[in-house]
């Protein structure tokens, strides 16, 4: 008989003392082709998938659906495989940049390429892609800041425009049409399509020059992270608010590469301690202190971050990062504060040979089983408030996912 242990419960919108769950996913448990992982996007509208995401590594353009990995390299007709940007229209068209070869864009399974040769834009080194209804999508290089309109590119030199760079890291629309760009030695930067206000540490209290991303609250303010300067909130005027180890005692890091929200705050990745949190009024504290249990996301670079927007529907934390040789990191967490509409009932128990028991207060509608890697190892059809699952011919991780009348709840157990 096989032993399977019970090692973690986690509630989709539980109470305030639920525990944060987070699975790696890496070239040795995973499809996964390179550890270096630079970028994540979802689609915008996509209201009802958790796990629908692009994901922009060094080894290729890779689709994560559900549990489903499908690798996109140069061999499928991607001109560059280190892939340092990505992000997903309305449409359902894939943008990304690329290190060395420019803009691609991927519709109805053909790539298209933009590039210094071809086109107008500034640099083939794209960092960060944004989009602006309907149509319209802006780019970040190295070289400059861009936008693509009906695969016709327009670039802006900003040097010439009085900026104090052209290198262009990190771009943002806000509901209104303002974009919002981060420059490396240049600071950040609003475009009404007419005026460009820049500031930087020289004519403000920014306290760093290059911001490597940019997330906006619900009122368009952006939150900024800095290299060496921590993380920065810029609220109009000379209206910042910092958080760095020299404004609060407890911040462990200083040096930031992403910034992402998510319903209730703001999540950010540092270069050496890991992911932080920020929630309502509250500071920004360090994943210990979150509480993430199981795998910890590595104090290493994190290079990036991304909350799917169904977790803004359904009220479900369910977060992603990529590291610097570390994976892809999936961050689960029930809302803290929503009451409405909660499971926390569903428990774990071990039945005959091989099988699982899993019971709940409410009535289950659908019980699977993944491996970490993604496979589908078990389902099966719940009866009322139980369902058996069987395990045989599985050992190690395995992840539990059961659907009921009042949430979902996702847990990992071992098996021997």
């Amino acid at each position: 008989m096989k032993n399977i242990f019970s090692t973690l419960l986690v509630l989709v919108a539980l109470k305030a003392t639920a525990q944060i769950a987070c699975i790696n996913y890496n070239t040795t448990n995973s499809p996964l082709p390179d550890n270096t992982v630079y970028s994540i996007a979802a689609h915008p509208l996509d209201s009802v998938a958790y796990d629908n995401i692009w994901i922009g590594t060094n080894g290729g353009l890779v689709h994560y659906n559900a549990g489903s990995w499908t690798t996109y390299t140069i061999a499928d007709g991607l001109p560059d495989n280190s892939i340092r940007s990505v992000y997903v229209a309305p449409d359902s068209t894939v943008w990304c940049g690329t290190f060395t070869s420019g803009l691609v864009k991927f519709k109805n399974g053909v790539f298209t390429n933009f590039n210094t040769a071809n086109s107008n834009l500034p640099d083939d080194f794209v960092k960060g892609i944004a989009f602006e209804a309907p149509s319209t999508v802006w780019i970040a290089t190295t070289g400059g800041l861009a936008k693509i309109k009906n695969d016709t590119i327009t670039a802006y030199d900003l040097s010439q425009l009085g900026l104090e760079s052209n290198h262009v890291a990190a771009i943002a629309v806000r509901p209104d049409g303002v974009k919002i760009f981060g420059m490396v030695n240049g600071g950040f930067a609003y475009y009404n399509d007419t005026t460009f206000t820049f500031y930087t540490h020289n004519n403000s209290s920014l306290p760093d020059n290059t911001i490597a991303s940019i997330a906006l609250d619900e009122q368009g303010n952006p939150y900024m992270a800095m290299p060496t300067g921590g993380l920065v909130a810029h609220f109009g005027g000379n209206i910042f608010q910092v958080y760095n180890q020299g404004t609060i005692p407890s911040m462990e890091s200083n040096s930031f590469r992403c910034v992402v929200r998510d319903p209730w705050g703001f999540w950010a990745g540092s270069v050496d301690k890991g992911v932080f949190r920020k929630t309502g009024t509250g500071n920004f504290i360090n994943q210990t202190s979150l509480n993430i249990v199981t795998e910890t996301v590595p104090a290493d670079f994190i290079l990036c971050g991304h909350v799917p927007p169904a977790t803004f529907k359904n009220q479900v934390l369910n977060a992603w990062f990529g590291g610097d040789q570390g994976g892809l990191f999936n961050v689960q967490l029930s809302n803290a504060i929503n009451t409405g509409a909660i499971d926390n009932t569903v428990a774990f128990w071990q039945g005959n040979d091989n099988q699982l028991l899993i019971k709940s207060g409410n009535k289950l509608l659908q019980v699977t089983a993944y491996g970490i890697d993604g496979r589908l190892i078990a389902e099966a059809n719940p009866n009322d408030v139980s369902a058996l699952l069987n395990l045989s011919n599985n050992h190690g991780i395995v992840i539990i996912r059961a659907v009921t009348t009042k949430g979902i709840a996702v847990g990992k157990v071992v098996v021997e």
